[in-house]
This record gives structure tokens, C-alpha cells and sequence, in this order.
């Protein structure tokens, strides 16, 4: 039998040292007065021990909803991601907070890969990220068998589904080692999944309604967001006359190809913004050569990777423009939707819709 956490006795059962109250962990771990739409259900849901699909928008809070959980589990959360770079931000940040979360991926040296299996092997871990990939692996079955497994976090999971635009198999082989820790609640975790898509993962994970297996599917109208579309008649005018009304902001341009960004920031310097660069799957740096981790270091510098053609904001400010549009309307909206809108504050997103650039 899975243990049971209902929301009724969160405040009177202890679980270590954060306690069991989620109002409190919310508060005085992760900063939050107050939940956003669905999280408190969801949560509540989860430390039921009761297996759960999520789907909310980009910045909706889905982390939160597997992370909390793991702080009032007396036992491991291990956390199934696709990508490094999506690991190592979620890891830096708990372990700024003071949480003990770790990754296994070939990021890491032999040394410390052999730290984090001793850590987990010594329960000293409440959150571990893993490729599914590596999951899978016996080795690291066999090690994960000897510690207490209470929640298997699956995020990205429209990756599981053949229905999906980023379907990967190694995801459909979670399924299989889900027997391996049965006192563990699953919950699988996306911002993409079409009816057709929610039917797969559900029926891939052998999730049962008669056990209390529920979807939480929140809304994607983003009332935070003011989305405005004009046509692209001189895209880098109109980018700057954009940028003139957001001096304040800081943000992030994405751009097709890298021959499509060269033009760009000399302009851009000579308008006096402030700006760096940053190639795909290179490390982000600043223009003093170091990672931005604050509203300071990020302020007032425009940064642009390459898979599409956007000036997105950090969480701190509060404008967007799409310079070059993607194909299909639902990205646009998902991307504006994400990095712009995690504070919920309201923010203004501009939309160049034509193949052209520079103007």
C-alpha cells in the first residue's frame, strides 16, 4: 500500500525538516504568498499518492507542484527530464534555496557523479534529475532500489506520446519501471498535449481512474499578456521603436540563423542598448563573460539564441517582441506565453509576421 498524505492532515503529521504544512513551505522556502490556478489541487493530489496528469501553459508553476511534494515526502523524488540544460537550471535554483537536489547526466565528472550516487545511497536527496535514458539503466535501477522512491515526476511528458511533435521512445519505457518502486505516486508533467496526446501518456503509464488517477488541465489564456501583430515592413525599425517604449526592460532575441542576427548588433549599440550574444547550446554569458543569475545582471541586456526570431524578457521585466514569426500560431503564443509571463505581471508582446529580416 502507497502511503497516503491527505490534505487534512498536512498540518499535524511531521515529515523532516520542512515540515508538512504547504502554506508554510511555500512561504518560507520557495517565497510565494499564495498558489497559482490549480497547484494547491494538484499538490494535495500527489501527496495522496494519487497518480496525476498535469497540463498547464509555460510559466504556470508546473515544477512547483512536483517540487513542494518533495519536500514533505520522507523519501526520494526523482525527476525525469530530456534535457541537461533543463536539469542543471532547475538544481541551481532548489540548491540556492537550500534544497538538496541533484542531478546524474554526463555533464558531470567521475567524482562527482560518484558524490550524487552517495548522497542519494545515503538519503541525503530530496530531488534527483535524471534523462530517462540513464533511468532505465540496471545500474542505476539497482541503486535507486535501495533508497525510498515516493515520487516519479515526469516532465516534458507529451515526449511519451507517439501523438507528440517531440516524441523520444525512451520515454515509453517508463512504464516499465514503474513496478520497480510501487510506493511511488507518478505524476507526468507538460505544456503540450492535445486530447489525443493526454489519452497516450494516460494509457503509456497505466494510469486508472479506479485508483484515483486524475488530469488537471489548466487554462492558456494568459490575461497578463497584451499581444499585438503588425505587419513587417522594416523589422528592425520597428524592433527598435519597440525597444524605445521598454528602456527599462530587460529581454532576449531569438533569431532563425546566425546570419540573420549579425546585422543586428551593431545597430543596436549605436540606438544605445546595451547587448550581448549567445549561439544555441553554448553556454549564456554575459558580456563580462559570466552566467546572469540576477535581476542585475540581466537587466538591460538583450540576448539572442537562434531557434526563433523573438526578443523575450527575463522573469524581472515586462516587454516582447517576435521579430520573425514561426509557423504555427501555437508556438508563438506558448513562447510569448513563457518566459514573458512567469511573474503573471502584465506585459506587452509585439509580432512581426513576415519570413524577411533584417528590415
Amino acid at each position: 500500500m502507497k502511503k497516503k498524505y491527505h490534505s487534512n492532515e498536512l498540518n499535524s503529521r511531521h515529515s523532516g525538516f520542512y515540515g508538512t504544512n504547504v502554506m508554510d513551505i511555500l512561504k518560507t522556502v520557495f517565497g510565494y504568498d499564495n498558489f497559482r490556478p490549480l497547484q494547491r489541487e494538484i499538490i494535495e493530489h500527489i501527496l495522496a499518492k494519487k497518480d496525476t496528469l498535469v497540463v498547464l501553459p509555460t510559466g504556470g508553476g508546473k515544477s512547483l507542484c512536483f517540487q513542494l511534494p518533495a519536500l514533505v515526502f520522507d523519501g526520494l523524488t526523482i525527476v525525469v527530464s530530456p534535457l541537461i540544460s533543463l536539469m542543471k537550471d532547475q538544481v541551481d535554483q532548489l540548491q540556492e534555496m537550500g534544497i538538496s537536489a541533484v542531478c546524474l547526466n554526463s555533464s558531470l565528472t567521475a567524482d562527482q557523479y560518484r558524490h550524487h550516487v552517495s548522497l542519494i545511497r545515503q538519503n541525503r536527496v530530496k530531488l534527483l534529475y535524471i534523462a530517462p535514458e540513464s533511468l532505465v539503466r540496471p545500474q542505476i535501477l539497482n541503486m535507486l532500489e535501495t533508497v525510498s522512491v515516493e515520487c516519479l515526476a515526469i516532465d516534458e511528458a507529451h515526449c511519451i506520446s507517439a501523438w507528440g511533435h517531440d516524441f523520444r521512445p525512451e520515454y515509453r519505457h517508463l512504464a516499465q519501471i514503474r513496478p520497480r518502486f510501487p510506493d511511488a505516486v507518478c505524476a507526468a508533467f507538460t505544456a503540450t498535449a492535445t486530447p489525443a496526446v493526454q489519452k497516450d501518456i494516460q494509457a503509456s503509464l497505466v494510469f486508472s481512474t479506479d485508483a484515483g488517477f486524475k488530469a488537471f488541465i489548466g487554462s492558456f489564456d494568459r490575461k497578463n499578456l497584451l499581444i499585438r501583430v503588425m505587419f513587417k515592413e522594416a523589422a528592425l525599425r520597428q524592433t527598435l521603436d519597440f525597444l524605445n517604449t521598454h528602456q527599462q526592460d530587460s529581454g532576449i532575441i531569438y533569431c532563425l540563423s546566425r546570419n540573420r542576427w549579425k546585422p543586428c548588433p551593431p545597430n543596436w549599440r549605436i540606438e544605445a542598448f546595451p547587448c550581448g550574444h549567445i549561439m544555441r547550446a553554448s553556454r549564456m554569458l554575459t558580456g563580462t563573460g559570466s552566467r546572469p543569475n540576477s535581476s542585475e545582471t540581466m537587466s538591460g541586456s538583450w540576448w539572442p539564441p537562434s531557434p526563433l526570431a523573438w526578443v523575450l524578457t527575463s522573469p524581472m521585466s515586462g516587454s516582447c517582441s517576435i521579430m520573425t514569426c514561426p509557423k504555427v500560431w501555437k508556438t508563438i503564443t506558448r513562447r510569448s506565453a513563457g518566459p514573458d509571463g512567469t511573474d503573471w505581471k502584465r506585459n506587452a508582446c509585439s509580432c512581426f509576421p513576415m519570413p524577411t529580416f533584417p528590415g
